[in-house]
């Protein structure tokens, strides 16, 4: 097993991280577009769902919607929290 890099500050490359850009991560960009037609079509019809890329230019942000976002698929869906068995 590799070891894993030696970073002498882990909390300033999490932050790093979340402050880049999306617009080189097609597949950020591919999971906002798939909420916001599913959670926003009619915000998504007038380029208005909140989580456009236009809106959501960072990674942090875009994760943390992201991840909002996917709870309330669980559950619209019928999977909530619970683990798939």
């Amino acid at each position: 097993m590799p070891d894993l890099p030696n970073d002498p500050n882990p909390m300033a490359s999490y932050l790093r991280a979340r402050a880049r850009s999306i617009e080189d991560h097609e597949h950020i960009k591919d999971m906002l577009l798939f909420f916001c037609q599913i959670h926003y079509p009619k915000e998504q019809a007038i380029g208005e769902c909140p989580g456009s890329h236009h809106k959501l230019r960072t990674q942090g942000a875009a994760q943390d919607w992201l991840k909002k976002e996917t709870k309330l698929f669980k559950e619209r869906v019928g999977l909530g929290s619970k683990p798939i068995k």
